[in-house]
């Protein structure tokens, strides 16, 4: 999850249009793989954070920040 951004998901191995447009949450299992697309042209500097919604997957290190200049 990202906070203050929407962004573009792109299944692996698929075409070159987005499977999911402007979302905020993506749900993913242990090895899946994927690649989202996202811009903060136009936010305010600063830290951004994202993370699991798993609180175990948050502990393992499945979160941190984004730094925006």
């Amino acid at each position: 999850h990202l906070h203050a951004n929407f962004f573009d998901y792109y299944d692996p191995g698929t075409r070159l249009e987005p499977s999911q447009q402007e979302v905020d949450t993506i749900m993913q299992v242990q090895g899946q793989r994927g690649i989202l697309e996202f811009s903060y042209k136009g936010y305010e500097p600063g830290l951004y954070m994202f993370h699991a919604h798993v609180s175990e997957f948050a502990e393992l290190g499945w979160m941190g920040v984004f730094d925006v200049r």
